[in-house]
């Protein structure tokens, strides 16, 4: 352990709404990675299989692999608890595997939504600053889930077209090949 989890605030549960894994997942993740240095890493390394072997694991693979499987059990809950129940007690790795699949489909028109989303995505004056952030994040994860890159072109041609402050907007404008 890391951490002394007990200092910490487990993560909420996930009752298996889609718009909330996004945010629960990456959270999850972050608690994972106190309890243990490589659990993260084997998480992600199962979510890309198609289906998790166990029986080449070491033991110290397996421990994780339970243990992933009983934090699962605790902090699922609806849909999300349903899915877990499809998995062999105890097999933590392809229960994170099938979880990622139904919440993170690796499709071509997920990815095509996601960046629809991305070149729609909407600067207001009211949190400029908040704005480009969500979308910067929203960015990465889609870039880290399909593969592709979204130019720096690309994101200087959505931030100044979609971006509700004029002054702000006239400023990237003139300053663009200056500008990151």
């Amino acid at each position: 352990e890391l951490v002394d989890t007990s200092l910490l605030a487990k993560p909420k549960e996930f009752d298996g709404a889609g718009e909330r894994w996004l945010d629960w997942s990456f959270v999850f993740r972050a608690y994972a990675g106190a309890i243990s240095e490589t659990l993260p890493t084997n998480m992600k390394e199962a979510a890309e299989l198609e289906g998790v072997d166990e029986s080449t694991f070491t033991n110290e693979e397996r421990r994780q692999s339970r243990q992933l499987y009983y934090l699962l059990c605790l902090l699922l809950k609806d849909r999300g608890l349903d899915k877990l129940r499809t998995v062999t007690e105890g097999a933590g790795f392809e229960a994170w595997r099938v979880l990622t699949a139904e919440w993170e489909p690796k499709t071509r028109n997920r990815f095509g939504a996601m960046l629809q989303e991305i070149l729609a995505w909407r600067f207001t004056a009211a949190d400029l600053l908040g704005d480009i952030d969500k979308w910067e994040d929203f960015i990465k994860k889609y870039q880290d889930q399909s593969g592709e890159v979204v130019s720096n072109n690309i994101r200087l041609g959505v931030l100044t077209g979609n971006l509700d402050v004029n002054e702000v907007k006239s400023h990237i404008q003139l300053n663009s090949s200056t500008l990151d």
